[in-house]
């Protein structure tokens, strides 16, 4: 299994499929056969990983925009 670190880069693959509806995305999965709804702030995640992003710069996006204090 993987380990995430603050300096993992991860983005978006191509599988599964997203689409916005509203303020929210919607992933299709062909390969596992599910769909997947995602709220807000895993909206906002996906968003992010659009281009390349190590974890802490998503992290402290995230930290940012909801104000809270990331852990230490």
């Amino acid at each position: 299994m993987m380990r995430l670190t603050e300096g993992t880069v991860l983005v978006q693959d191509g599988e599964p499929r997203a689409s916005q509806l509203d303020q929210e995305v919607v992933l299709l999965s062909l390969r596992a056969g599910v769909i997947f709804g995602l709220n807000r702030a895993a909206t906002e995640i996906w968003n992010l990983l659009g281009e390349p992003r190590p974890v802490g710069e998503i992290c402290a996006a995230l930290s940012q925009r909801y104000e809270v204090m990331p852990r230490p």
